[in-house]
């Protein structure tokens, strides 16, 4: 029986918008419903505010618009991914969460050119090509540099 060349990296997989993302399991700390955060006047329109999770202050990011989508208002199926790269906590905006899957990376595809900066590439997944998003990259074009190592 010939053997496969596989890594498997548990991701959570979710939704914005039509398109699918994953974020390693490792980089997630949990996942609520939505909830409004405060908004912080002078940052820029991904970072929709803070929000008190369990008595830290966690900057929300849509990152809608660093993939050139628009914002969508928020739904009952709207969650929030807390998620950290290095030492910085943050919460995304996600329209739904799918599932918790173990994804194959050695079969990973190029990015597509406009998540290119913020993708390690597209995995497959039951529902179709996944975006599988460098946390720390993500952070680093919202925020500023992560500290505490690479978000991989």
């Amino acid at each position: 029986m010939p053997q496969t060349d596989s890594r498997l990296l548990q991701c959570i997989v979710f939704q914005l918008g039509a398109e699918w993302f994953a974020v390693p399991i490792a980089q997630m700390r949990g996942i609520e419903r939505w909830r409004p955060p405060t908004p912080v006047p002078g940052t820029p329109p991904a970072i929709l505010g803070i929000i008190n999770q369990r008595g830290m202050l966690v900057t929300v990011l849509d990152i809608r618009m660093l993939l050139g989508q628009k914002p969508e208002p928020p739904t009952r199926r709207t969650r929030l991914l807390f998620a950290s790269a290095g030492d910085t906590d943050v919460a995304l905006l996600a329209d739904h969460v799918a599932d918790l899957l173990d994804l194959d990376v050695a079969r990973a595809e190029a990015p597509p050119h406009r998540a290119s900066g913020f993708s390690s590439g597209l995995l497959h997944t039951p529902f179709g090509l996944a975006t599988w998003l460098d946390l720390g990259s993500v952070l680093h074009a919202l925020i500023g540099p992560v500290e505490g190592g690479a978000s991989k």
